[in-house]
């Protein structure tokens, strides 16, 4: 069972790195703080597949909640909006 989940993310830093087993590939990893509905703070990276370039600033990042096979919570990183956009409605 996956379910989204937001939460608002001050992004600090992206920096990129290539894969050691096949160079061609780029990942991302995305710095920030987290703010978590409690309103405790944490500093988080996100790992991202492919390079992603963003500004710093307030975000909402979208996290996929699971849980696997050892029944361990996972949290994935899904995609990153601007905290004062809205998504469109559906047409």
């Amino acid at each position: 069972m996956k379910s989204p989940f937001q939460i608002p993310f001050q992004l600090i830093n992206v920096r990129h790195l290539n894969g050691k087993k096949d160079t061609t590939k780029t990942y991302s990893i995305i710095g920030g703080i987290v703010t978590l509905p409690d309103g405790t703070q944490g500093f988080a990276e996100l790992f991202a597949e492919g390079k992603h370039v963003y500004q710093p600033g307030v975000y909402q990042v979208e996290l996929k909640v699971s849980i696997d096979m050892n029944r361990r919570l996972e949290l994935r990183f899904d995609a990153l909006h601007p905290a004062n956009v809205k998504p469109a409605a559906a047409a």
